[in-house]
């Protein structure tokens, strides 16, 4: 590893533009070296979530000095790193909004009619540790007039489920909660990846776990 001249040994790492629990895309810039002679963009060479930073704005880096780690696969990056979904990459505020560890309890705002004050809860359509997309019906919920489904307010990981069936349930009462983007949940919530659910294998590979550690490998100035 060098940096592309002998005279260019070191540079001075301006800003990393990610944090850690972000999800990056392969190819995005995470981080940016200023030298004597040139800028360099550090890009993403994994898809995942940004798990340690290993230096520091204004910390001297050296060719092939470690400067973050990856967690390839983590939860919220998936749907980031399809290839069928390019959007996401443009789109920084989803990919926040995804990151795990976030919960969301839902509730059953209204019933449709001020009337109705109550309601008798029918089933859950998915149960803990299940995958759901946002706008997916989650659970159902039986009044004297109408039958209501409730929907998934954001992509996630079904984490509790706040009551059960033949509850009588009440406007407002909590009903489950969603950790958002969690593990698994991020490719189901790409409708323009429908076929990532059909590739196991793919799966798998994009699982959490594997940790990938990237460096400056070099300036790219010309010697």
């Amino acid at each position: 590893k060098d940096f592309g001249a002998e005279s260019i040994k070191e540079g001075s790492l301006m800003e990393f533009k990610k944090k850690v629990g972000d999800a990056v895309v392969k190819g995005e810039v995470i981080a940016s070296i200023e030298t004597d002679k040139v800028t360099v963009d550090v890009n993403a060479e994994e898809s995942g979530v940004l798990k340690e930073l290993l230096a520091k704005p204004d910390d001297t880096i050296t060719v092939g000095q470690g400067l973050f780690t990856i967690e390839v696969g983590g939860a919220g990056a998936s749907a980031a790193a399809s290839p069928a979904a390019p959007a996401a990459a443009e789109k920084p505020a989803a990919a926040a909004a995804a990151a795990p560890g976030r919960i969301v309890e839902q509730a059953i705002k209204d019933f449709g009619a001020e009337s109705i004050k109550e309601g008798s809860l029918m089933e859950f359509k998915k149960k803990v540790g299940d995958a759901v997309v946002k706008g997916e019906v989650i659970a159902s919920i039986e009044t004297d007039k109408v039958t209501v489904d409730v929907n998934a307010e954001e992509s996630g990981v079904l984490k509790e489920l706040l009551a059960k069936p033949d509850d009588t349930i009440t406007v407002g009462q909590g009903l489950f909660t969603i950790e958002v983007g969690g593990a698994g949940a991020s490719a189901a919530a790409s409708p323009a990846a429908p076929a990532a659910a059909e590739k196991p294998a793919a799966a798998a590979a994009a699982a959490p776990g594997r940790i990938v550690e990237q460096a400056i490998k070099d300036f790219g100035a010309e010697s």
